[in-house]
């Protein structure tokens, strides 16, 4: 990202509300923590010890073998419900083109020299198969500090409605 100075100055004045921000998103975030603990199939994030989620988003574990549906279809029937997700939001950095394409960009002005295309370790699918699978079982959904308890009750309402609608 390139920012301008007006991009600087605004963010200066918002990293003044990150502490709120951060610690209003924690509140909703472990109260659908507490919330969905109890529904089987699904998993709350697992958070270490040494550490503190921001809930910048919200990842759902879906168990292997615990629903009928596949991840998406399960992601489609929640948005049905109003909850904003995404099924496997993140990929695996091998996965993007730039890794798996063992040609140089056309562009050679954006381009590393050929040598370096030559010798670079090759990425295949399948090459991650634990992250690969850790990675199909989530699903992520949009969170926000402006979430009421009434937001985090709906969201739960839905995940258990549909999880219970799936049910293997």
């Amino acid at each position: 990202y390139r920012m301008n100075p007006l991009g600087a100055a605004v963010g200066m004045v918002q990293l003044n509300k990150l502490d709120d921000i951060v610690a209003r998103r924690r509140e909703t975030g472990q109260m659908l923590d507490r919330l969905i603990h109890d529904i089987p199939g699904l998993s709350p994030p697992h958070i270490i010890d040494e550490a503190k989620h921001a809930y910048w988003l919200y990842a759902v574990r879906l168990e292997e073998g615990a629903f009928t549906a596949d991840i998406y279809t399960f992601a489609r029937a929640l948005k049905a419900e109003g909850v904003a997700c995404m099924p496997k939001w993140y990929y695996l950095l091998y996965d993007h083109p730039a890794f798996l394409n063992p040609e140089p960009p056309k562009h050679p002005e954006y381009a590393f020299p050929r040598a370096v295309y030559d010798d670079r370790e090759r990425y295949y699918k399948g090459m991650c198969p634990n992250a690969e699978r850790g990675l199909a079982a989530h699903l992520v959904i949009t969170w926000s500090e402006f979430y009421t308890k009434e937001d985090v009750l709906g969201v739960e309402r839905a995940l258990r409605k549909v999880a219970d609608a799936y049910r293997a």
